[in-house]
């Protein structure tokens, strides 16, 4: 189902000396670093395995969700996803996937779980059919029936 092999992803980035004097130096002369988000990372999931990617920040897991998802290009190896090279943004794998990542702005704080989504299903106008569907799948799946019922601010994001 997925298949990465020697993944690596290095993105170039800009070093400035903190303080004032840093910033305006910077303006006139960049100094650039090469930063290693992904160092070699081999891995396959097989269809109907479930698995959830665990790190510190900057460990690189969004850096893999988003080549796996076709966002971005990795700077060397290989990403399989249904038999599809992500980043060639073939309709036929986008039709049979998603990447949902976690932004606290896209919930309202105050409100539990379920009344966010209710919104966003007005929001996006997402059939009664489809959205009850899709969330007592996945809230069944995940287990999480209980927490919909929990305000997001008290939630792990």
């Amino acid at each position: 189902m997925i298949e990465i092999q020697n993944l690596t992803k290095t993105f170039k980035v800009h070093k400035k000396e903190p303080g004032l004097k840093g910033s305006l130096k910077s303006l006139i002369k960049r100094n650039w670093i090469e930063k290693k988000a992904l160092n070699d990372v081999s891995f396959n999931i097989a269809e109907g395995e479930i698995v959830g990617l665990i790190g510190s920040n900057g460990a690189g897991k969004t850096t893999l969700a988003k080549i796996m998802s076709g966002i971005i290009h990795p700077t060397s190896g290989k990403c399989s996803v249904m038999g599809f090279n992500p980043w060639a943004r073939d309709n036929r794998l986008r039709k049979n996937m998603a990447l949902i990542m976690g932004q606290k702005a896209s919930l309202w704080w105050d409100l539990p779980a379920w009344d966010c989504y209710l919104m966003l299903k007005e929001i996006y106008q997402i059939s009664d059919k489809d959205f009850d569907e899709r969330l007592e799948y996945l809230a069944t799946s995940l287990d999480i029936k209980e927490q919909l019922k929990v305000q997001i601010r008290r939630l792990s994001l």
